[in-house]
């Protein structure tokens, strides 16, 4: 017999079993110290692929915040919605309004030692989405990254 934990219900009301289905596949655990956005992007995966309700998706959200980001469930209550709770989590550990900030920490990136150059590459990158979101058609960005790069790889 399935643990009553290890079952949902989808949205057309069959139950399942989460573990079973997603190959052993666990959302992550979330504690504010890595990029929210890419954190989100993953439960809404979940969320769309299983089918959850927003309850669902609000359930797993609160079940995966732990440290700094689970603090924010002592300060909302148990009765906070999905919205309140995606809102607060993306004032408090999110980009948003913060560009100017990952602009100042982009200008002043420099390569640490003994960092191999794909992880810098990488922290640059994650720093460009941050400090410059959203699409760009004339390609600045990369101009942009690349300066910031070649100026800290040295």
């Amino acid at each position: 017999m399935l643990h009553p934990a290890a079952i949902n219900n989808g949205a057309d009301g069959n139950e399942y079993d989460v573990a079973k289905m997603s190959g052993g596949i666990k959302l992550d655990v979330y504690d504010g110290s890595t990029c929210l956005e890419t954190f989100l992007a993953s439960v809404k995966n979940f969320a769309t692929y299983y089918r959850w309700m927003a309850r669902d998706e609000l359930f797993h959200l609160k079940a995966s915040l732990k440290g700094p980001a689970g603090q924010l469930l002592w300060d909302l209550g148990s009765d906070v919605s999905l919205d309140k709770l995606l809102e607060l989590l993306r004032r408090r550990f999110g980009g948003a309004d913060q560009e100017e900030r990952f602009r100042m920490e982009l200008r002043n990136r420099r390569r640490r030692p003994k960092e191999d150059l794909l992880s810098l590459y990488s922290d640059i990158r994650r720093l460009m989405s941050l400090a410059y979101p959203g699409p760009d058609p004339s390609n600045v960005k990369e101009t942009v990254g690349r300066d910031a790069f070649f100026g800290c790889a040295g």
